[in-house]
């Protein structure tokens, strides 16, 4: 497990005690959507509760926490929008994805030995989401090195910090690009700040990714 670089102890500690609220909060609500059905307010709700937990996961540099919790924000937006209903299934990947959540806050805590593996847990919330197979979709937009993000880098390089562009290349193997996109642009944000990306995070958030990522870093890592 690798963290960012700068989050602190009081950092971890803040993060715990949002995980656990949101964690309960999921428990309770996707318990209510398995005995009650769905109504919109209940399913906003969860969805808020996953897109926070992501959020902060990928806010720390928690790459496999972060892509669970996409997953599931993926398909909680599908029942949301009406594209999906309820059922066994998907209350089930739910509450698989929840677990894994747990276990990695516990790990997190020191309450736990091993981080939890997530492939067949992303697995299960794909297949629950009907999007297992390979879509054919626009790719994302090349990476735009605007005027800001050109003084970023010039600012970086004069305070002597150094600027990667690394470029990351899936297999063509791979199905979930989405998911294996998130994971590295997660990663990538535990070495430095992420001036520019392709695709960017509004990209991957509706899934228009391919095979390629290409990003620019600024970090004080020696290379």
């Amino acid at each position: 497990m690798e963290l960012s670089a700068d989050i602190t102890t009081e950092d971890l500690k803040v993060f715990l005690e949002e995980a656990e609220e949101q964690i309960q909060l999921l428990d309770d609500d996707i318990l209510q959507l398995e005995h009650d059905g769905a109504s919109e307010e209940l399913l906003q709700e969860i969805f808020r509760a996953a897109h926070t937990l992501k959020g902060s996961a990928a806010t720390i540099g928690h790459a496999n926490m972060a892509a669970v919790g996409h997953a599931s924000e993926t398909l909680l937006d599908r029942l949301r929008n009406g594209d999906l209903e309820v059922n066994t299934e998907i209350i089930n990947a739910l509450l698989h994805s929840l677990d894994t959540l747990r276990a990695f806050k516990e790990e997190l805590a020191g309450e736990a030995d091993e981080e939890p593996e997530i492939e067949s847990v992303i697995e299960e919330l794909e297949e629950a989401t009907g999007t297992t197979e390979v879509e054919e979709k626009a790719g994302p937009e090349p990476l735009l090195i605007d005027h800001d993000v050109l003084a970023s880098i010039l600012e970086a390089q004069a305070a002597g910090e150094t600027v990667l562009r690394p470029v990351v290349t899936l297999l063509e193997s791979c199905d979930w690009q989405t998911v294996r996109t998130f994971q590295v642009i997660a990663e990538l944000s535990t070495i430095g700040t992420i001036l520019a990306s392709s695709p960017t995070s509004a990209e991957i958030e509706v899934e228009t990714v391919g095979r390629t990522i290409d990003a620019l870093v600024v970090t004080q890592a020696a290379q």
